[in-house]
């Protein structure tokens, strides 16, 4: 999902090759399936070379947060998402935060739907 991209490969790119203002991305338009629509916006810097990234570290997690988006869905359906999926975390975690992203109108994709990206 571009979620995922979002919290996770973007904030890694921008944490191992030192990208400030130059790297960015902004979800404009949610598309589900099955007719999609949904539409990015991406800036990427020129990279020469790249440089090995080693994520072999463990560790214990110490925060979940995520987004729960949706378009053309009841709000309410999110929320409970939302809310169910904190109510099993915070058994487990005490920092647990989900944010809820609903687009309507001209934003909203074609198909109706929903989706929830989790980074822990």
């Amino acid at each position: 999902a571009v979620d995922t991209i979002q919290q996770h490969l973007i904030t890694l790119l921008k944490e191992h090759y030192q990208f400030d203002n130059e790297l960015s991305m902004k979800i404009t338009k949610r598309g589900y399936l099955p007719e999609g629509g949904g539409e990015i916006h991406i800036v990427v810097p020129t990279i020469r070379k790249l440089k090995q990234v080693n994520i072999t570290e463990k560790g214990y997690v110490k925060r979940i947060r995520g987004v729960c988006a949706g378009s053309k869905i009841s709000t309410s359906l999110l929320n409970e998402v939302k809310d169910q999926c904190k109510n099993i975390f915070l058994n487990y975690i005490p920092d647990v935060w989900i944010y809820t992203d609903f687009f309507k109108g001209d934003k909203g994709s074609i198909s109706p739907g929903y989706s929830l990206s989790l980074k822990a």
